[in-house]
C-alpha cells in the first residue's frame, strides 16, 4: 500500500487536484485523462494484495500520467520553469527505476 510508485500517483493526483481549475481550462480532454489516471490509481491500491494483476492493469490505465505531468508546465508563467520541473520529475523517475526500486540487473546466460 505504501509503495513508492502509489506515493508518487497520490502525489500526482493531489497536485491534479489542487490545480484542476488552470488546467482543465487550458488542457483539452483533462477531464479524461484525469479519469484514466485516477482509475489506474484506485485500481492499484485496491488489487494491491495481487502484484502483477495490479500493476499491469494500472499500468495500462496509467499511460496517461505523462500528458497529466507535461500539462504542468502551464502552471508557471516563465515555461522554462516548469519544463525545468518536469525534466527534473522525469529523472527523479529514470533514478527511481534504475536504482531505488532493487531490481537485478539483466545477465546473460553462461557468461
Amino acid at each position: 500500500l505504501f509503495d513508492i510508485t502509489n506515493i508518487k500517483n497520490l502525489a500526482i493526483i493531489s497536485v491534479v487536484i489542487f490545480y484542476w481549475g488552470p488546467l482543465s481550462k487550458r488542457v483539452q480532454y483533462f477531464n479524461i485523462v484525469v479519469l484514466f489516471f485516477a482509475l489506474s490509481v484506485v485500481w492499484r491500491l485496491a488489487f494491491s494484495d495481487f502484484a502483477i494483476i495490479a500493476a499491469r492493469v494500472a499500468t495500462f490505465f496509467g499511460i496517461v500520467e505523462v500528458l497529466i505531468v507535461s500539462s504542468f508546465i502551464i502552471l508557471f508563467k516563465n515555461r522554462i520553469v516548469g519544463l525545468i520541473i518536469v525534466l527534473l520529475y522525469g529523472f527523479a523517475m529514470l533514478t527511481l527505476n534504475m536504482f531505488i526500486t532493487k531490481i537485478p540487473p539483466y545477465s546473460i546466460a553462461g557468461l
